[in-house]
């Protein structure tokens, strides 16, 4: 009963983050990077579009550390999108949604910080290898691997 009334607010608990993201990351991991080809250019429109309104993606932690409700922002902007958009475009927005939520575990020091932050790493390497001539800097979000 918690749990749909987490998911019809937005709440989502972080098991439930991680089990999100984990799901992700496995499907990008089973996809070839032609698959993923089309994701990458969204993912990197996305962050063309997120930072335009002022909405720092590519700088998670410290954006976070100063905005935090974009955490609130962002998943509400998710919600109302998977609504309406295409798939690719809602998977586009979902990578940058689980960026911030593993930023967030940086941010908040959460006991499972290590785990967001090994996920979010590779869920970057699989759309690195998407696009490896990009010099976009959408694909460089190095703040995991530390």
């Amino acid at each position: 009963m918690l749990d749909k009334l987490s998911r019809a607010v937005g709440i989502s608990s972080t098991k439930r983050q991680l089990q999100e993201l984990r799901a992700l990351v496995d499907q990008f991991v089973e996809s070839d990077s032609a698959e993923l080809t089309s994701l990458a250019a969204k993912v990197a429109g996305y962050r063309t579009l997120f930072e335009s309104k002022k909405i720092r993606v590519g700088e998670p932690v410290e954006y976070l550390t100063e905005k935090p409700a974009v955490m609130t922002r962002m998943e509400d902007y998710v919600r109302d999108l998977s609504k309406t958009a295409d798939e690719l475009d809602v998977e586009a927005a979902h990578v940058w949604l689980h960026t911030l939520r593993a930023a967030n575990a940086i941010v908040k020091k959460s006991k499972d910080v290590d785990e967001f932050r090994r996920l979010a790493t590779i869920m970057w390497a699989e759309l690195k290898k998407a696009a490896p001539q990009t010099s976009d800097p959408a694909f460089e979000p190095d703040v995991f691997s530390s």
